[in-house]
């Protein structure tokens, strides 16, 4: 088997529990109607303390900033791996998700003991062994730093992106399904960066109306 499913009951498996050294890896952007997925991969070869380390998404955007330097400074290993929106529609959206990972580690010279991934995440195509682990982008130390330096790129990136489709207003909203962004949807369409296998609702709302 390809990947283990842990529970929490492995919290008491110290073979399990033994977070270091180990490979973490978390994406965002998933559910995004616009821009990419990105994949983060971060190793920790060493027991490193980093005060405020927890998932992305419980953090404010200047302290996902701060962590994301110290875990660069600290990691012995950080990659970041896209899949972009045209191979999201081409593929789609797990098969997306499975080449972003094998991207994000492709500089790998080493296959590591321990690879832990978020309980989200359940790729059974993926060729390395892994471990699948309920929130583990809040556990484990190197699951949570893949998850900020994947967010912290991607948000970069639709923050660049939005100099180019400034009526879209990527910079605030990050490509996500917000009321905010629904609007400028229906009020403008798609833009080229959408995901047209994201966005097939807009079409079953038109025609409710016609």
């Amino acid at each position: 088997m390809v990947y283990h499913l842990a529970t929490w009951k492995d919290r008491d498996n110290s073979k399990i529990i033994d977070f270091f050294p180990s490979l973490g890896i978390d994406e965002v952007g998933r559910g995004a109607l616009a821009g990419p997925l990105v994949v983060g991969a971060v190793y920790f070869d060493k027991d490193y303390y980093i005060d405020g380390l927890k998932d992305s998404k419980l953090l404010k955007d200047a302290q996902r900033r701060k962590l994301c330097e110290i875990i660069k400074d600290k990691a012995l290993f950080c990659s970041i791996g896209w899949a972009y929106h045209w191979e999201i529609d081409r593929l789609n959206i797990y098969s997306a998700l499975v080449l972003a990972c094998k991207r994000a580690i492709l500089r790998l010279d080493f296959f590591p003991e321990k690879t832990f991934f978020d309980g989200s995440l359940k790729l059974k195509t993926f060729p390395l062994r892994h471990i699948v682990f309920p929130k583990a982008d809040n556990i484990v130390p190197s699951v949570s730093a893949a998850s900020i330096i994947a967010k912290v790129a991607r948000d970069d990136y639709m923050i660049k992106i939005s100099k180019f489709y400034p009526d879209y207003l990527f910079d605030i909203h990050k490509g996500y399904g917000t009321k905010a962004h629904i609007d400028i949807l229906e009020r403008n369409g798609l833009s080229n960066i959408h995901r047209k296998t994201f966005c097939k609702f807009l079409d079953k709302q038109r025609l409710c109306f016609e």
